[in-house]
């Protein structure tokens, strides 16, 4: 692993399950998600739309617990949760 990238486990229930990734050092919560998925996540709402749709866990506490939130830094062996909240209707 190259000295300014950090290796990342994930945990999604939309973007292929379990895997790991490599990104820059300097990438936070945020950066990580528009470079995962970035079909599913809108630059003007973002904040709003993953508050009320998404679960986001890093190692296994919510994301807004963090004083950072969105912005938190991870470090290589971080576990990152990303699920999508089910809607309901009818």
């Amino acid at each position: 692993m190259a000295q300014n990238k950090k290796r990342i486990r994930i945990k999604t229930n939309f973007v292929g399950s379990d895997f790991e990734i490599e990104v820059p050092t300097q990438y936070s919560v945020r950066d990580i998600l528009y470079s995962i998925m970035p079909e599913f996540v809108k630059d003007s709402r973002i904040d709003e739309e993953i508050r009320e749709e998404w679960e986001i866990l890093v190692n296994e506490k919510d994301i807004w617990f963090y004083p950072d939130n969105l912005e938190t830094q991870l470090k290589t062996g971080d576990l990152l949760e990303v699920y999508l909240t089910p809607l309901g209707g009818g």
